[in-house]
């Protein structure tokens, strides 16, 4: 499990430091906080052990991907861009640089593992991305890293690299993608599991099937039962998509860590009621780690009110303000904690809603 990370240079943030990390993450700020560059610097870092996953970091908002020197905070190709992530007994860290004679950015990965009886420092992948547009990129793909871990945590971490899903609004859209998981769904014989669930939240789609569809010859496309007829996925709300998408990811996931980019998206606050102790659950059934960012406090406190019942929220649940100084670009994140919960809950409205 990751349970500190450090981010220098990135993005809007100039430097950060967020530790004690659980199983249940929430970042709760205002817009432009960088909640969400957080999460994207450690899935990037993570992803980056597999294959060049750079370009995820440099087009996601946008989808434009010829703004490389967009990673770095106030464009300062200059400076050394950093991740470096807790995970386990282990020490994960990404470098990032620029090579301005070669318009060539340059990523580098390294694992180090210290226990009782020593460790051991290992460099991992490393990346180069160039042309236009940062299509064009080269790995060297080391696996000597693995070799920093014991075999237990090299496992483990293997499953984070090649596991871990972010999941934003955009993903809703991409029907293509939801479908792809809904048949794993249904090959892994989740589908009744599946459709209960979405019932739960919604009042429909427990029953659901892959079915011709007439604009597309040839291609089985998936359909909801609604009432008597079936309804194909582009014609259903965003709310009812963002929560399929969610649920399939969470069910067929293990061992790893899922990042949820407003959770709240969407949806009426009759579907959160329901889909936040479904979070919760899913996440301790397949061992999950969950990042979660969010500006309302109505999701906040719905977690809170699912730990309270669990009796385990001091060991598996964190909720961090994230406060973003817009002139030094320090990104704050500050844990909520028994002692300062009165002040914490006075901050954090006055930082959404103001004075």
């Amino acid at each position: 499990m990751i349970t500190n990370v450090l981010i220098e240079n990135f993005k809007g943030i100039k430097s950060c430091n967020i530790n004690d990390l659980s199983n249940v993450n929430l970042l709760i700020g205002k817009n432009d906080s960088c909640k969400s560059t957080i999460m994207e610097v450690i899935y990037t870092t993570l992803k980056e052990f597999i294959q060049p996953s750079l370009r995820f970091a440099i087009s996601r908002r946008s989808n434009v991907s010829f703004g490389g020197r967009e990673i770095w905070y106030d464009y300062d190709t200059d400076n050394k861009v950093l991740s470096q992530i807790k995970f386990g007994n282990g020490l994960v860290s990404m470098t990032i640089n620029y090579d301005k004679n070669n318009n060539l950015i340059m990523s580098n990965l390294k694992v180090e593992f210290r226990t009782k009886e020593g460790g051991s420092i290992r460099s991992g992948p490393s990346s180069y991305y160039y042309g236009t547009d940062w299509s064009l990129r080269e790995s060297h793909h080391a696996l000597a890293y693995l070799e920093a871990f014991p075999v237990p945590e090299r496992v483990l971490f293997q499953s984070w690299v090649s596991n871990s899903v972010f999941i934003d609004s955009s993903f809703k859209n991409d029907l293509q993608r939801i479908e792809t998981l809904l048949g794993q769904i249904k090959l892994q014989g989740k589908d009744k599991e599946f459709g209960k669930l979405i019932f739960d939240i919604f009042g429909k789609g427990d029953s659901w099937e892959f079915i011709p569809h007439p604009d597309f010859p040839g291609q089985f496309r998936a359909a909801i039962k609604e009432r008597e007829r079936l309804v194909f996925l582009n014609a259903l709300g965003d709310g009812i998509r963002f929560a399929m998408l969610i649920v399939a990811c969470i069910m067929l996931t293990n061992n790893t860590a899922i990042f949820i980019e407003e959770v709240e998206n969407n949806q009426h606050p009759e579907s959160l009621k329901r889909i936040v102790p479904l979070l919760v659950n899913l996440s301790r059934e397949n061992k999950l780690q969950l990042f979660i960012t969010t500006h309302n406090p109505f999701v906040w406190r719905l977690f809170e009110k699912e730990f309270e019942k669990t009796k385990d929220r001091e060991d598996s649940f964190r909720c961090f303000h994230v406060v973003r100084n817009y002139e030094t670009g320090v990104v704050t994140c500050i844990r909520q904690t028994k002692e300062n919960a009165d002040e914490f809950f006075s901050n954090v409205d006055k930082d959404l809603y103001g004075p």
